[in-house]
């Protein structure tokens, strides 16, 4: 009969344990670098995003964060929004603060503790309401798409000409007092994101809510 070591016992499951801190997480099935999208709202941003990105077959987003997971203190949400910019907050006070939540991973890569840390490096950086590439401020679909990338640094997510359009070809009148009074013109067509076109792009894989 073979006796098995203590320590080579100990050893598996500490790298047992360690590789579920890694992969898993927060108790409820969601990992690092997984995405949470918020359903859209009828009123202010939300209804201009939901009017000029979905159709009438999508489901309607109007916001995404990316998913931090800890081992003591559970899961974060790491954002950009117009109130906090990039901020870090825990998943139950997102959770508070929005409707409707749907969570989403990332297919083929498994880069999520990355992705996280390129998001917190950029946390206390301001909310982008110009909607304008590099320039040290984000939009929430716009972090989603700098922070999560492929292995080798190229975008998972590229960009796309961004459409600031309601279906009836008119630009709704939100976005107009918005950049009007920024003292810019309306960005359409210059390259971006949004939480529908990341949803659309074929790359994600919609997850039962932890909740």
């Amino acid at each position: 009969m073979r006796i098995k070591h203590p320590f080579r016992i100990s050893l598996s499951l500490f790298v047992a344990m360690a590789l579920t801190t890694l992969f898993t997480a927060c108790g409820d099935g969601l990992r690092n670098g997984d995405l949470v999208f918020v359903c859209a709202d009828t009123t202010g941003m939300d209804a201009a995003i939901s009017a000029a990105t979905t159709d009438d077959n999508a489901v309607n987003y109007s916001h995404v964060g990316i998913i931090e997971c800890t081992r003591d203190s559970g899961a974060f949400v790491i954002d950009a929004t117009p109130k906090y910019g990039v901020s870090r907050r825990m998943l139950r006070e997102f959770r508070a603060e929005n409707g409707e939540l749907h969570f989403y991973r990332i297919e083929r890569y498994n880069k999520g503790k990355e992705w996280v840390e390129n998001a917190k490096r950029h946390i206390g950086n301001p909310y982008d309401f110009y909607f304008q590439p590099d320039n040290d401020r984000f939009y929430c679909s716009e972090l989603v798409e700098k922070c999560c990338v492929a292995p080798d640094g190229t975008p998972i997510f590229n960009p796309q000409p961004m459409n600031f359009r309601s279906p009836d070809g008119t630009i709704s009148e939100y976005w107009v007092n918005l950049f009007d009074s920024l003292g810019v013109e309306v960005p359409q067509g210059v390259p971006g994101t949004n939480p529908n076109d990341l949803v659309k792009s074929g790359m994600l894989e919609r997850l039962e809510s932890p909740f």
